[in-house]
């Protein structure tokens, strides 16, 4: 998600080339030159992953005005994809959204922060220099808070249920 899939694939297959999955090897992942190699690319090229679907993406606002309260509400994984992709794409000039069945929320790089809405998409407009200080608002774990740069917007992040094919609750993160 950090990187580009196929420049992580042509990096592993310097490694493994046929590209063969041994659940018995060692992740490949910590090798320091993999690991190294991956860094560096999504240090200089950014992220390809323009979007991700996610149940549990929603926005609500409240009040009017200098009284307008907007809060994002993620759970737990979501926040934490978003962390690592947002310094991956909005530097390098693009956006990122976020998509689940009733709701968007897009990062859009800009040169001043801005939150527009319409229906039920909420974009957020954010200065290159500040993506860094919002990923990180999207804090490991629960809780609510303050979004950099925005007055009156926090992101609420709540514990991430995992179901089963039957709906019962296998595990809860965060």
């Amino acid at each position: 998600m950090q990187w580009n899939t196929e420049r992580v694939l042509d990096v592993l297959a310097s490694h493994i080339p046929l590209l063969v999955t041994d659940i018995a090897r060692r992740s490949l992942l910590k090798t320091s030159e993999v690991a190294a190699a991956i860094d560096e690319g999504a240090r200089t090229e950014g992220s390809s992953c323009a979007s991700f679907f996610t149940q549990h993406a929603r926005w609500s606002q409240s009040g009017r005005g200098a009284d307008a309260h907007t809060t994002l509400r993620l759970d737990v994984m979501t926040a934490h994809k978003a962390r690592l992709v947002l310094p991956g794409r909005l530097p390098f000039g693009e956006s990122l959204t976020l998509q689940s069945r009733e709701h968007t929320i897009t990062f859009e790089p800009d040169d001043a922060p801005a939150l527009l809405t319409r229906d039920e998409h909420l974009t957020l407009r954010l200065c290159r220099d500040s993506v860094a200080d919002v990923a990180s608002s999207l804090k490991a774990g629960t809780g609510v808070f303050a979004v950099p740069g925005f007055s009156g917007v926090t992101v609420e992040i709540e514990p991430t249920v995992i179901r089963d094919n039957d709906d019962n609750v296998t595990d809860v993160i965060g």
